[in-house]
């Protein structure tokens, strides 16, 4: 089994992602294959293999509010990121 895990960090909330990431390895369903997709207007110079960051220059606080409900991309998933979610 196979699983995408989502990570939605702007400003701030970007430094949360090294202590999410390892607890979720630990944690969150362990022995399973995870597939980090990781939003954000950082930086990430040491993303996890098991990851692909997402960068957007810049993201205001609507557009934020967007991506948690799924409507930047107009409900859609990106086409390189479907093939990551298992069916």
């Amino acid at each position: 089994m196979k699983v995408a895990v989502v990570f939605i960090g702007t400003d701030k909330y970007l430094n949360f992602l090294p202590t999410w990431y390892e607890r979720c390895e630990e944690f969150f369903l362990p022995g399973v294959d995870k597939k980090y997709l990781i939003f954000t207007d950082g930086s990430v110079p040491e993303s996890p293999d098991n990851s692909i960051v997402y960068h957007q220059e810049h993201l205001d606080q609507e557009e934020c509010r967007a991506w948690q409900q799924g409507k930047s991309l107009g409900g859609r998933i990106p086409e390189n990121v479907e093939s990551l979610i298992p069916h």
